[in-house]
């Protein structure tokens, strides 16, 4: 049954836009929790490079997540859009019917 699969699809699309959308939420809320100093002895300067090497990746990841979720998002008002539209030319199509 085409219906179900295409149902699957989005259910499965909307779940993959959330998950994005939490990776990016949960990454930013993590921000708050990185040191912003160590006591490294002799290697603190590496460790505050590591730190802000980690930071910085993480805030990439954030907004890849986002973008990830926007495009998924746009992915879905798209099929959406053309399911409406397939919809409304078989209603206009019966119509015209004898």
């Amino acid at each position: 049954d085409l219906t179900g699969d295409l149902e699957f699809q989005y259910d499965a699309a909307t779940y993959i836009k959330a998950r994005f959308y939490t990776a990016q939420s949960d990454l930013e809320e993590d921000a708050a929790t990185m040191p912003s100093e160590v006591d490294g002895g002799n290697g603190t300067e590496h460790i505050d490079n590591m730190i802000a090497q980690l930071a910085e990746d993480a805030g990439t990841l954030a907004q890849a997540a986002t973008l990830g979720g926007d495009n998924m998002g746009s992915a879905i008002d798209l099929v959406t859009g053309v399911d409406d539209d397939v919809a409304r030319t078989f209603r206009n199509m019966e119509k015209e019917m004898p």
